[in-house]
This record gives C-alpha cells, structure tokens and sequence, in this order.
C-alpha cells in the first residue's frame, strides 16, 4: 500500500469503496481533491473549508493524515471517520462513503413532456410555436445578365419573399462562403437564422436542403441539479432529456458558500465556471447520441437558473451579489456567441437567457412562473 504509482510524482490510488472510481492524487492532497477527480460526489454544504463537518468519510485501509477539528468525537476517529477536506493522503487508500454523505452519480428526474407538442396543439392549446431559431430552405434564381444582383442580395431578397421575416445582419464568415457555397449548390440553400437584441440574423449557411434538422437546448442551471432537454424547434417536441448533479457541489452545497469560495480562491470564479460548461456539455454530448442528430443541427440553447448560477456560466464576478446592498452585474443577460462560454453547440449558435429581477430572484422563478 507505500508505493506510490508514480516515484517521481508521488501519485496516490484513492479508491472509492462501493462506487467503482478511483480517483489518482498526489501525495499530501486531500480525499475531498480525489473524490473531486474520481468524479465522485461528498456532500459539502462550506465548500471543503472544513467547518461543516458534513463531508464524513470512513478510511477502510492506507494511511492518511487529518488536520484537527472538533467536529469528530472520539468514537467516531476510532472507527476510522475523517473529513475529506481536511484529511491528506499519505499512501494508497480505500474510502467508504457513508449513504447520508453519498450523491448518486446520476440525479433521479422523471420525463415530463407536458410542455411539449400537446401543450400548444390541439383543444389544450397554451401557446403558439415560435422558436428562436428557424430554418429556411431557399431556391434563388440564378444570376444574369438582366438579374446582376449580389450574392448577399439576392439571399436577402429571397428570405424576406420566402420566410418573411426581417432580417438585420448576416455573420461576416459566412459573406466570405457565400459565393462558394452558392455556385457549388446550384444556388439552393438552408439559411439558418436567430433572434437576437429584438431583431433576427443568418448566422449559418448550407448547401441543399437541410430545414428538417434543427434543434434547441433548454437548460436549467440548478445549484444541486443541472436538468437540459433537446427540443425540435420545427415541431415543438422534446426529444430527450438528462440531468447531472452541478460540479459546483465540490465547492460548496449553496450559493453563498460558492461566492465565498470564488473569493478566497484564486482563479475561484474559473473553476466554478469551468464545472458549470462541462457539466452543460456533458449533457449535450449524451442528449446528441439520444437523438441520433449532429451537433451541428443543435443551434441554439436557453438557460434558465438563480442569478448566481447564470453570472458563473457567463464568467461574471458574483462577489456584490452577497454584500449590501447585493447588486448583480446584470438581471437580463442578451443572447451571447455560444462558442464565446464554451457551450458545445454549432458555433455559430446563441446562448440566450430568461430575465431575473435581482440579486436573489432569479430567472429560474421567471420560468417557474411562466410555466
């Protein structure tokens, strides 16, 4: 059990009792530093500062050493009880989780598809489909002499006669494919289009007719729970849905205890922001395979969460939120360039948001009481 894997770097197994994973540390950090790496959940409510006592773990076998705390009595250090965050490991380990400090790995939802197709067709219906983003298959007539038009032109006024919708700006890169894409297509194309700050905008061009795929993430962004569904934007329906316990819980079980850590922590704010884009492409990953479609197709996502939540998916200081008179940088966030956060969708799709109104009233009530 001394060995370490790695002479040079003192690499340590820390295995995971009853849950298959194993986590590889270096000698000195702490088990909390490889349940995190095992991608193993510990309950935590302080964010692994030690002082919550919640994060009790029963070392079976190898050595360790515990920082002192008064949160263990005696009984429980003789039966092996330690706190993962302040216990280091000094040799290959085995850890039993207790079940009242254990997360399943993957949350327990229920389907629900209420809101889907049947929620607006039919006798029942409680709204209209009109997505964010949309599809147009387009058939330009070719150039001539007597019809000398752009090539910009000549896509803008086909969209306004065929889709009808006004249209405010076409993504630079996709100007530059346009004459290449146009003549290798017989000048046939799917224009595919997004709502953006009141107005819509081409953001991506194909050859032929590719309107039948597109698709949209909704996504809520819970502080325990992070819930998506992929939805068909042409017809309404969710396809499937996933959930995945927030990364963030490693750092602390509730927001305040998160904006404490972003504090104290140097680079705090990325490594929640880098938990909360992995965790939201995860999702998307497994909902893709679900569906049978191609990432490409998916071209816009809508998240919803606590004010918290959604300053650290966009990479946004929250420290004001937690002092008086708790002020966030922003209640209504515009729809951003989804490969600008890192959301793993066609890059050239948007990130939109639903309004909060506040520091502690976020745009997950918004949704709540929308729905």
């Amino acid at each position: 059990m001394e060995t370490p894997l790695n002479n040079k770097e003192n690499l340590y197994r820390v295995e995971f009792e009853d849950t298959a994973h194993v986590g590889i540390v270096k000698s000195g950090s702490t088990i909390m530093k490889a349940a995190q790496k095992a991608g193993v959940y510990i309950d935590t409510v302080c964010g692994g500062d030690g002082l919550c006592g919640k994060c009790r773990v029963i070392v079976k076998e190898g050595r360790v050493s515990m920082s002192p705390n008064s949160l263990l009595n005696d009984d429980e250090i003789q039966e092996g009880y330690v706190l993962a965050c302040l216990t280091k490991v000094l040799s290959n380990i085995r850890v039993q989780i207790p079940g009242e400090n254990r997360l399943e790995k993957r949350p327990v939802f229920e389907e629900n598809h209420k809101y889907g197709l049947d929620a607006y067709n039919g006798a029942n219906k409680h709204y209209s489909l009109s997505p964010l983003c949309g599809k147009g298959y387009l058939e330009l007539p070719k150039p001539s002499i007597q019809n000398h038009l752009s090539d910009l032109e000549r896509v803008k006024q086909e969209f306004d006669s065929t889709i009808r919708l006004p249209i405010m700006r076409v993504d630079f890169e996709n100007i530059r494919s346009l004459p290449f894409l146009l003549r290798s297509s017989d000048f046939k194309l799917t224009a595919t289009y997004a709502y953006k700050e009141g107005a819509f905008e081409i953001i991506h061009f194909e050859g032929d007719d590719t309107s039948g795929s597109n698709y949209g993430i909704a996504v809520d962004v819970g502080t325990t729970t992070v819930m998506a569904n992929m939805i068909n934007l042409n017809d309404g329906m969710i396809c499937a849905t996933e959930a995945v316990y927030n990364s963030q819980i490693h750092y602390g079980a509730d927001v305040i205890s998160r904006i404490i850590y972003s504090q104290e922590n140097k680079k705090g704010l990325d490594t929640l922001n880098s938990a909360i884009v992995k965790d939201i492409n995860n999702l998307i990953s497994k909902l893709v395979k679900k569906c049978g479609i191609k990432l490409k197709d998916v071209n816009y996502a809508v998240c919803t969460g606590n004010t918290v939540m959604i300053h650290i998916l966009l990479g946004i200081t929250i420290e004001n939120i937690r002092r008086e008179p708790y002020i966030p940088v922003l209640a209504d966030p515009p729809a951003i360039n989804a490969e600008e956060i890192g959301i793993d969708i066609n890059k050239k799709g948007y990130v939109g948001f639903l309004p909060g109104f506040g520091a502690y009233v976020g745009s997950d009530i918004t949704a709540a009481v929308l729905a």
